[in-house]
């Protein structure tokens, strides 16, 4: 196995929670939970960070031979050795996800959370898996609800002010419901649908963690993190569909052609415009 290509982007600069990982006997991707206390930091890496490191680490150490339930336990220790030299509680949101693909047969993709991969066959058909928790589509929607109600009432913005004021007015409505989102993280029982999987440092449950074997004849695999709306078949086309997103609906209000509606948005914080919604990740192998 080797890496085709690779993409990797952020608005935030060299704070990007995500993180791409090969070893001699994986690759990674993980996307670090960004946490609500945006001013905590800790030996300069942010809680999302810690997480996509700490998980890197775990995934470094692991035999060729391991389990998802091996790496699960490995990573969950290592977040919780550090949640507890941070002085951290529960609700504090030193989190990733994880998506990992063996180098070894038969083929099969590890998941614990909201990655997405997909994979080409030897004769050239694709498959592209998009995960989702329930928990984001009900504060997404709420999001774009109060979001659309403002701009009905007011207009869309039109100068860098008035995007901030909306894109706080949107953040603020669910920031009660983000600051008690690790309540649900990998409940105990199967059948909560607002429960989910992550590496947070508790354990992970069966149910939180998904296998997927690969067909025999599956010639490229593409990982990737939620910071694209889908896996796409090339890095070409995975910024391509971020390009198209961006002239069509900066907002993120599902007026665009995959009619994606996101939680964040190209318009940061200040008002200003980013080329990019969220972190990105983008790992293209050859199996």
């Amino acid at each position: 196995m080797k890496i085709i290509e690779q993409f990797f982007t952020s608005a935030k600069g060299d704070k990007s929670e995500d993180l791409i990982v090969e070893t001699p006997g994986f690759y990674g991707v993980f996307d670090g939970v960004t946490g609500v206390k945006a001013d905590w930091s800790q030996d300069g890496r942010t809680m999302g960070q810690w997480g996509s490191f700490l998980a890197g680490e775990a995934l470094k150490e692991l035999p060729p031979n391991a389990t998802l339930e091996n790496f699960a336990t490995l990573a969950s220790k290592k977040i919780a050795e550090a949640r507890k030299s941070f002085g951290l509680t529960a609700a504090d949101r030193l989190a990733t996800t994880a998506l990992i693909l063996p180098r070894r047969h038969p083929l099969e993709i590890w998941s614990i959370g909201d990655s997405h991969y997909g994979y080409r066959l030897k004769n050239g058909a694709w498959s592209g898996c998009v995960q989702n928790k329930y928990y984001d589509s009900i504060t997404t929607d709420y999001r774009h609800l109060v979001i659309t109600q403002e701009i009905l009432d007011k207009g869309m913005p039109q100068t860098q002010e008035q995007r901030a004021a909306l894109i706080k007015l949107g953040r603020s409505c669910i920031n009660e419901a983000l600051s008690k989102q690790m309540l649900w993280a990998n409940h105990p029982d199967p059948a909560e649908k607002l429960g989910f999987g992550v590496l947070t440092g508790t354990p992970v449950p069966a149910h939180h963690m998904f296998t997927y074997r690969l067909p025999d004849d599956t010639a490229e695999v593409v990982l990737c993190s939620d910071g694209l709306p889908e896996p796409t078949e090339t890095a070409i086309d995975a910024k391509a569909v971020l390009a198209e997103l961006l002239k069509a609906d900066p907002l993120l209000l599902g007026k665009n052609r995959l009619n994606f509606v996101g939680i964040k948005c190209f318009v940061q914080g200040d008002g200003t415009v980013a080329g990019c919604y969220d972190d990105v990740s983008y790992l293209r192998i050859a199996v």
